[in-house]
């Protein structure tokens, strides 16, 4: 799977909403169509494409905009590595990647 940011919906809850399923957890998928059933609805926050501005943005645009979502992510308790594997879905954030470097360190022996 590979989105386009203009076209991936970000859903996450922070870590620190208690009995919450999703506490912690976030979500990368594309942005719904008018009339589909809501997939975000178990998280408490929304982002990328759930911002119409993003729709339009450049793709110069994309890097800073994907770390800033990223850190917000971070700072609300979602894990790195989670939050990092679904930004993979995301065609720019993969591309700046090149590779998968959590795969990487995985598979080096501790």
């Amino acid at each position: 799977m590979s989105i386009d940011f203009r076209q991936s919906l970000l859903a996450w809850t922070p870590k620190d909403i208690e009995n919450d399923s999703t506490a912690g957890k976030c979500r990368v998928g594309y942005l719904l169509e008018l009339g589909e059933r809501d997939w975000t609805d178990p998280y408490a926050c929304t982002g990328l494409a759930a911002h119409v501005i993003v729709r339009d943005m450049p793709d110069e645009r994309a890097g800073a905009f994907l770390l800033w979502q990223l850190h917000e992510l971070i700072l609300d308790g979602v894990d790195m590595d989670q939050a990092h594997r679904e930004f993979m879905k995301i065609t720019q954030y993969a591309e700046a990647m090149a590779f998968d470097p959590i795969a990487e360190i995985m598979k080096k022996p501790r």
